[in-house]
């Protein structure tokens, strides 16, 4: 039999496995609630993503890794340049901090493995959304099934790379809301992005699908949802482990 003496070890792990609790009831619930309102025979006739996914990254890892697809003229865009430098400017200033003894960002290596596996997904994902026109679902004429993921995974990864920074420092805030400078950023984007889809289709009427509840949810996702999973995970991966170190 295993005894925990000390009392901050004891305490974390108790806050860590009520966390991992929390999540499994959470996420169990979800399940429940999807299943039951969406049964399989809902589902008979709808893709497997995932393997088209897959099978995109494979047949066209090009295409999949070396540009982002964006927008409804699907036009390759230059935000391939900062979803891939950014975080290498991430990773030499930790590097040069560790070096200089000075705190430039705030991560560590786990949080480096984080964002590479969060990079990967979001281009990928991107990508092969534009590829399979998973935007649009041509059964009803409105928002396709993965356009909710697309959604919420850019701007998660763009609040992953603002966490670092640590951005409450400017102001001389404590550490703990560090959460504030990446709700401020993905709300602004988050609402811009949606102003300018609808400036655009005023521009070009009819050239794609944006009904206003589907920038609302949009927005929900883009602002509140993402800034969730980037300050959390943040919180799980680099604050607790300086709070034990």
């Amino acid at each position: 039999m295993c005894i925990v003496k000390d009392e901050n070890l004891r305490v974390a792990l108790a806050s860590k496995g009520f966390t991992l609790l929390l999540f499994g009831i959470t996420l169990s619930t979800l399940v429940a609630a999807w299943y039951f309102t969406f049964p399989s025979s809902e589902w008979a006739d709808t893709p497997n993503y995932f393997a088209m996914y897959l099978d995109f990254i494979i047949a066209h890892p090009s295409e999949a890794l070396l540009s982002i697809s964006t927008g409804p003229s699907n036009a390759i865009s230059w935000t391939i340049v900062l979803a891939y430098g950014f975080p290498v400017v991430l990773v030499l200033l930790y590097w040069k901090g560790k070096k200089d003894g000075r705190k430039y960002v705030l991560m560590n290596g786990c949080y480096i493995a984080y964002l590479a596996v969060l990079c990967f997904s979001m281009v990928t994902l991107q990508n092969a959304a534009q590829y399979y026109g998973w935007y649009m679902n041509p059964a009803t004429g409105g928002q396709g099934y993965v356009d909710t993921w697309t959604h919420t995974v850019s701007p998660w990864y763009v609040g992953a790379l603002i966490a670092p920074l640590g951005g409450e420092r400017l102001w001389g805030w404590d550490r703990r809301l560090f959460w504030v400078p990446i709700v401020m950023a993905l709300s602004l984007i988050a609402v811009g992005w949606e102003v300018t889809e609808n400036v655009d289709l005023v521009l070009r009427p009819g050239a794609y699908v944006n009904a206003t509840m589907d920038s609302l949810k949009d927005i929900i996702f883009g602002a509140v949802v993402a800034s969730v999973l980037s300050s959390w995970l943040y919180q799980r991966i680099v604050m607790d482990a300086q709070g034990r170190g």
